[in-house]
Order: structure tokens, then sequence, then C-alpha cells
């Protein structure tokens, strides 16, 4: 599932990303898009829900935080009829190989996030350090998740749980609610993605999925792959999988060095050493 409101830059990459999910899942799969403005993705292979102006405000809570949508969207598609497993992607991403992979790791207390940072960078150190100098933040039974400013965080490029765990939506919009009542947004606009990761890391067993969904959220990815998709989707002599075509062979990856440096940050990882 997807969630795209307003306009913006992610609209574009959104197409492609539909687009690659259907490439390498044809047939069988249940792809939503949850949208304000449905006229921008017609025709595209995805069975739309409108959100209206009010449910739009409502799931980005008092603190108008937009990104607080995907919890709720989430906890959306997780209650809906005959949903065993959900999968909620971000826009600048694509599929390199079948959504069953990805699901292959959801199961009841097991869920997924597209990848393990590691150790914060300096904007969130800043922003859970601000949090924590006012308050530690606490479950809905009031218990504290006893967090520091080192957490472990998880990219939530994909974020992929199981119905019987619908109600961990609910922990996350807390812990992310809390986060904002106390400054983390004054460093860092992530505070969702540590919410999921704090919350799914300590009640689940939390895995990768970043060999089935590249998250190239790199800017210097995004600013070069923006161009191509803003001229393949506006060029009316391509059909859409021919423009499609057209992207994907020109899809965002990282260079070789840009390839060493995740390879050893990997490495690093398995054996208990983060930067």
């Amino acid at each position: 599932m997807y969630l795209s409101l307003g306009e913006g830059r992610h609209v574009d990459e959104l197409r492609f990303s539909v687009l690659s999910a259907a490439r390498f899942a044809p047939g069988g799969w249940d792809v939503r898009l949850y949208t304000d403005r449905p006229d921008a993705f017609a025709g595209l292979p995805v069975s739309v829900r409108h959100v209206d102006d009010a449910t739009a405000a409502g799931w980005s809570g008092t603190a108008g935080y937009v990104y607080r949508s995907k919890i709720e969207a989430l906890a959306e598609t997780l209650r809906s009829p005959g949903v065993q497993r959900a999968a909620i992607i971000d826009g600048d991403t694509y599929f390199t190989r079948s959504p069953a992979e990805l699901f292959a790791g959801v199961s009841p207390a097991r869920t997924v996030m597209h990848l393990r940072e590691g150790r914060p960078a300096p904007p969130e150190v800043a922003a859970l350090e601000q949090v924590l100098s006012r308050c530690q933040p606490v479950d809905l039974a009031g218990v504290p998740w006893g967090m520091t400013s080192q957490e472990t965080l998880w990219n939530s490029g994909v974020v992929a749980l199981h119905t019987v765990d619908v109600d961990l939506c609910a922990e996350v919009a807390h812990l992310t609610d809390q986060l904002l009542d106390q400054g983390f947004a004054e460093f860092s606009h992530t505070a969702e993605m540590v919410a999921f990761g704090v919350v799914l890391g300590r009640r689940t067993l939390l895995g990768e999925c970043h060999g089935a969904v590249t998250h190239y959220w790199q800017t210097e990815l995004r600013s070069r792959f923006r161009p191509l998709l803003q001229q393949a989707w506006a060029d009316p002599s391509l059909r859409q999988d021919e423009a499609f075509d057209r992207l994907w062979r020109r899809r965002p990856r990282l260079g070789p060095s840009g390839r060493a440096k995740f390879v050893a940050k990997r490495l690093a990882a398995k054996v208990g050493v983060e930067r």
C-alpha cells in the first residue's frame, strides 16, 4: 500500500514505484493507494482509497505532521476485511523482487522495515536529546520505553505488519506524538521512523527487506532521477509501460563507492559494530 497526500515530487516517484510492484507481482496482489488526489494516479494498476480533508487532518495529528498519516493508513489497511498482512511503501522506492520475499518475514510478532540503519545521525541524536531532557516517553499503559539518544534506527521506507499486531500502530502513533510534543521536529523530520523502530524493535522480531525493495532517499539519487520522471510521464507519445521501461533503465542506483560503503556497513552491523 502507498500513501500520497498533497502535491509534490513524490507523485511522480510513487507512480514509478507502483508500476515496479506490478512488474514483480503480476496478479494476485492487492495494491492500495490512499490519496486526496485520485486523478493524479489514473490508469495505474492500483486500488484507490480517497482520503478527504478531515481524515487527512486527523491522521496528521495536532502537530500537523504528515508522516504520522503513514501510521494511520497502515492501521486502517490492517483492519480491512480479508487482510492478513500489509506493508506501507514510500514513494521514493522501487521493487527489485517479488513482494512475496518481503512478506515472508511477516507473521504474528514478526515485522519488517526497510533497513537497519544503526546508530542515529547527528540530527536524530540532537532531537532525541531534546526529548529526553524533558521526559522519558511511555507506552499506552504508561510504562517508559527506556529510550536513549543512541537508539538503533530503522529506515521506514517500508513497514510491514501482520494483522494481529495492528494495535502496535496505536503505540507508534502515541510515541510519535510524544516526540513531537517535546520538540523532536526542531532537529529532525524522522519522528515516525524513530517511533516505528522503537516500538517494533522492542515488541516484535524486526527484520529487513532491502533485498526486495530499493529506497533511494539520498538527495543525490532523487535529484538526478526527478527530471527523468517528469519527462517520461509528460511525454504523450509514450504508453505507461513504455515510460516505465525507459525509467527502469535509468533507475537510481548507488555507484561503486556507494555500494562498497553499503556492503561495509552491513558487514559491520552483523558483527555488532555500528557507525
